[in-house]
């Protein structure tokens, strides 16, 4: 009987990777020379140099078995108002939340997983990558005065690898560092993406716009090719690994959910459901005091750098942050309110625990038992 378990298992498990390279590989073949033939243009690679950080990095890259752009990003996203989303959105559908210049966006995880990349405007300057790897389950925001960014087809720890279509260099997600190029190591301005569900949203009343299908594509738009959120034998929740890994760990389960914090060059990971029982906390590392708290709203982490504020306190009932001593009032994202002032936040995202431990191995646990 356990022969027989531990041959469908297996079975399983080669019929998800099958798929996944099925997925990937949607109207394409896979290209692993240098220059590989795109739908937009060739993408011509500076390798890095021999023996560097980088091209360890480099070389552990792996073909995702598709070609550059075979996943299309979304160039020209359309948005409609919340409101409007209510026809075609359901309560437990996955959202993806972030906040810009031109306010706030709703992308359904169900349309971006078909995408991974949605390039925006930031400002009449900058310009905004919001990224999605379904494969490691993270929402990671860039902005600057970039160009269009697009899938390169490859993967870095089972992670996405964008690429820069103005430069052709690669920029793996997690990294938000481009690893060729003239020079490589050039580094993208991080921006907070938030997870939470439809229900959330109209629960604390959300005002902003929600990504439609209308992109340009045709693909089955309300279903996940990576299996059901609902289903614990899908991807998001078994312990497969599809591709290989710089670095592995048991010390947690693979598909865990953590919140990975960077600050300079140390890195930090925290468990939500802890922060969840806690609540708040305030974290301190070098000269910089942080705010990490708990969404109860949307249901996740959020952290704010208050060092210029050690008097920030979170008023709940209006989700606003308020410093009593100046007087002055930020919503949860840290935009001001009547006044001008942001809040800064650090880079921070959720994401699978061995994805983050295959990038940052050598992070340090934030213990929740110490603010209890």
């Amino acid at each position: 009987m356990k022969a027989k378990q531990i041959v469908l298992w297996t079975l399983l498990f080669a019929a998800i990777f099958i798929f996944v390279i099925w997925l990937r590989s949607w109207g394409t073949s896979p290209q692993d020379s240098i220059i590989e033939e795109s739908s937009t243009q060739a993408i011509e690679l500076i390798p890095p140099a021999s023996g560097s950080e980088f091209d360890r990095l480099y070389q552990a890259i792996e073909s995702g078995g598709v070609a550059p752009d075979g996943i299309p990003s979304i160039d020209s996203p359309d948005f409609i108002p919340i409101q409007d989303a209510a026809v075609f959105m359901q309560d437990d559908d996955w959202v993806m939340i972030t906040r810009t210049p031109q306010g706030l966006f709703i992308v359904p995880q169900e349309v971006l997983v078909w995408h991974e990349i949605i390039n925006m405007d930031w400002n009449e300057s900058e310009n905004y990558v919001f990224s999605y790897c379904p494969l490691t389950a993270t929402a990671i925001g860039f902005r600057g005065e970039i160009s269009e960014f697009g899938t390169s087809g490859k993967l870095l720890n089972s992670n996405l690898v964008m690429y820069d279509r103005a430069s052709n260099q690669y920029w793996p997600q997690m990294l938000g560092q481009s690893i060729t190029g003239a020079p490589p190591g050039l580094e993208l301005t991080h921006h907070p993406i938030h997870w939470s569900t439809w229900r959330n949203v109209k629960k604390i009343n959300l005002d902003g716009k929600v990504l439609t299908t209308n992109t340009g594509f045709l693909r089955e738009y309300g279903s996940d090719p990576y299996g059901s959120h609902e289903l614990r034998s899908s991807y998001y929740f078994n312990d497969a690994v599809l591709f290989p890994l710089m670095t592995e760990t048991d010390q947690w389960f693979p598909k865990k959910i953590i919140t990975g914090l960077r600050i300079e060059k140390k890195n930090f990971v925290l468990d939500p459901i802890e922060l969840r029982k806690v609540k708040s906390m305030q974290f301190s590392w070098e000269e910089h005091n942080y705010l990490i708290f708990w969404d109860e709203g949307l249901e996740t982490t959020r952290i704010i750098d208050q060092t210029d504020y050690p008097d920030l306190t979170i008023d709940r009932a209006k989700r606003t942050l308020i410093s009593p001593q100046e007087s002055l009032v930020w919503n949860y994202d840290g935009w001001p309110i009547d006044h001008e002032t942001h809040l800064q936040a650090p880079i921070y995202y959720d994401a699978f625990w061995f994805a983050w431990y295959a990038y940052f191995p050598e992070s340090s646990l934030i213990e929740m038992s110490d603010f209890e």
